[in-house]
């Protein structure tokens, strides 16, 4: 059914962009605790 390749697709495209949507955000928290980090040094 077209119908249902679609909507499987649009599922795997969903699950995608959560996966980077994660890894980005696991990023920004490593940069934000360093940013952290270093300006604790610095006072």
């Amino acid at each position: 059914d077209v119908e249902i390749q679609r909507i499987k697709k649009r599922v795997d495209e969903i699950n995608n962009n959560i996966e980077t949507f994660h890894k980005t955000n696991e990023a920004l928290e490593k940069m934000e605790e360093r940013l952290e980090g270093i300006q604790s040094k610095m006072k």
